[in-house]
Parts: structure tokens; C-alpha cells; sequence
């Protein structure tokens, strides 16, 4: 069991006090993931997006690569000097959407592992 504090769920007017980890109580936990569009609407689940990625990564496999360099911005491993596979694609700033200019662009993302991918969109998630 966590020790950190517990705090409200922050669905509109729920009072459910929860423990970290956990984003939403159980009762709303649900409601926030079906509201979620999914990955195709996203533009993360098309040919187009599966093309650049793979082709992203075989260019840039380390955790922590962006287009010109390495960046410990957003990469634990890059930090530590660790040399991490990557199998993630990053967008570096929040998007709009798959309309957006930048989805494509190479100078917009960098290469993370999945836990530092996961680190840091927890991150931004608790400060949106």
C-alpha cells in the first residue's frame, strides 16, 4: 500500500478521497477512459504514423535522441548516460491532434524507452 496522501478524485464535484497512483476514484476511473478518443482518432493507429515511427526509431533508437541531439529533458536513461533501446515515439509539446502541423515533424519528437514515456506523460496528465 502507498504512503502518500490521499487526496479528492478531480471529477467535477466527486468528493471520493483516493491514493496515488490512482487518477480517479473507481466510480469515475471508467468514465474518464471511455471519454478518452482512441488511438486512431488520435492519428496514432494509421498507416501514416506507423511509417514514421518505424522509420523514427531505426534512425534514432536510444532513449533520449532528437533529431540533432540528446536530450535529458525528458529521459531518465539520456541523464544517467545509459544507453536504453527506445520504443517509443515522443511528441517533445502537446499537440492538438493528428491535424496538427507538427505531427509529422521531425524536429517535434525524440525517442524515449516506455518508462520514461510513461514518466512523462503522467507528468503532464497531473498538470493539465
Amino acid at each position: 500500500m502507498s504512503l502518500a496522501p490521499l487526496r479528492p478524485c478531480p471529477y467535477p464535484r466527486c468528493r471520493t478521497l483516493i491514493r496515488p497512483p490512482a487518477r480517479h476514484c473507481r466510480d469515475h476511473a471508467r468514465a474518464v477512459d471511455e471519454a478518452r478518443p482512441s488511438a486512431r482518432e488520435r492519428g496514432y493507429n494509421t498507416p501514416q504514423w506507423r511509417g514514421f515511427r518505424a522509420g523514427w526509431l531505426a534512425r534514432h533508437p536510444w532513449c533520449g535522441d532528437r533529431q540533432l541531439s540528446v536530450s535529458a529533458e525528458h529521459s531518465r536513461c539520456a541523464a544517467e548516460q545509459l544507453r536504453v533501446i527506445a520504443t517509443d515515439v515522443d511528441h517533445i509539446v502537446r499537440l492538438t491532434g493528428p491535424d496538427d502541423p507538427r505531427f509529422f515533424d521531425p524536429m517535434a519528437v525524440q525517442s524515449l524507452c516506455h518508462t520514461c514515456h510513461a514518466r512523462k506523460t503522467g507528468r503532464e496528465q497531473r498538470t493539465a
